[in-house]
């Protein structure tokens, strides 16, 4: 069995509440994974709408041995004492961090979160760009998970 990513804060496929959008406090909602690769070295962590159109959030070098974000975290902070401190990269909001769904009112919007276990750490800085993480985690990728959540502004 593969690695598995999911979320406490909604059901795959189900909408994504409101607290984790644009429309109320935009904090990242937790997540979960396990059947991690042995040979997992660090964590990617990917977020973005429908298929990649749009960057929400990028985490790298998130530590081996962790198998989760709290809501809203701090990763600095949460991973202080981890093998490894997590780094940010920019978003297509132009800014380093999480940005939640905020989609044109009216229409629904899936988002993806992408989480690759990697045998490597990354030499990148924080505001690193989504394409450049991918690329330099090409054929080091151990396994990956997905997780999906919808989104329409305006409600259903």
């Amino acid at each position: 069995m593969g690695m598995i990513l999911s979320s406490p804060a909604f059901g795959y496929g189900d909408p994504i509440p409101a607290t984790y959008t644009c429309d109320g406090a935009d904090i990242s909602p937790e997540l979960r994974w396990n059947n991690v690769p042995p040979d997992t070295e660090s964590f990617v962590l990917i977020m973005n709408d429908s298929v990649g159109a749009f960057t929400h959030w990028v985490v790298f070098n998130l530590p081996p041995e962790s198998r989760g974000i709290p809501e809203g975290a701090d990763l600095s902070v949460v991973f202080a004492d981890a093998s490894l401190v997590p780094v940010e990269g920019r978003n297509d909001f132009e800014r380093v961090g999480y940005g939640g769904p905020c989609p044109s009112a009216g229409y629904v919007h899936r988002y993806f979160f992408h989480l690759y276990a990697v045998a490597g750490i990354l030499n990148l800085p924080r505001g690193t760009w989504k394409e450049s993480v991918l690329q330099r985690i090409q054929g080091y990728v151990l396994d990956e998970a997905t997780y999906m959540g919808i989104y329409q502004r305006g409600g259903w």
